[in-house]
């Protein structure tokens, strides 16, 4: 009978202790840290095709519209960010003569039949929103390469910005992420 009751004590310790140790063990957070830093030259700008093209160096250049970088990390699923701290250098403004074209071919208006003298006015909405932030953070969830459930951090710094015909870029931007 003592031998029963010695048992089941230690087996209950074994348990309790074996719970402890888990608890202990996934409370422990290990923190990483981001930091991006990109020097940026001043900007690029050219008149082709009866349009302006604004190039940068260590951005998308291939693409239309305004010039920015981008860069996507990889973490376990379930990462929190904790904070981020984002510095910059000021802003040098550049005055174009005229605005700049966001994409190559503007898309046509939608001929509506029920109104058909209704002239087609500029979104303004559309050239005050480019650049509003120096920074974007996109989170996505998915399966890595490895086929490991992942959370994809996508980082998208904007050196330039524009509204109204003036062009504002910045030669430097500091990113820290926790």
């Amino acid at each position: 009978m003592r031998m029963k009751t010695c048992s089941i004590i230690l087996i209950t310790m074994i348990m309790i202790g074996t719970g402890f140790y888990t608890a202990a063990t996934t409370n422990k957070t290990h923190v990483e840290i981001i930091e991006i830093s990109k020097n940026f030259p001043s900007p690029t700008i050219e008149y082709k095709n009866n349009r302006y093209i604004i190039s940068l160096k260590e951005t998308n250049n291939n693409l239309d519209g305004i010039p920015f970088f981008s860069e996507t990390f990889e973490f376990p699923l379930g990462t929190k960010i904790k904070s981020i701290k984002c510095t910059y250098n000021p802003f040098v403004e550049t005055v174009l003569p005229e605005k700049i074209s966001t994409i190559r071919n503007p898309i046509p208006p939608v001929y509506n039949p029920y109104k058909p003298n209704e002239k087609y006015n500029t979104n303004k909405d559309t050239y005050t929103s480019i650049g509003c932030s120096v920074y974007n953070i996109k989170k996505h969830a998915g399966i890595n390469r490895e086929g490991k459930e992942t959370l994809f951090l996508t980082i998208e710094l904007y050196p330039i910005q524009y509204e109204n015909n003036i062009l504002r870029n910045t030669n430097y931007i500091h990113l820290k992420i926790e």
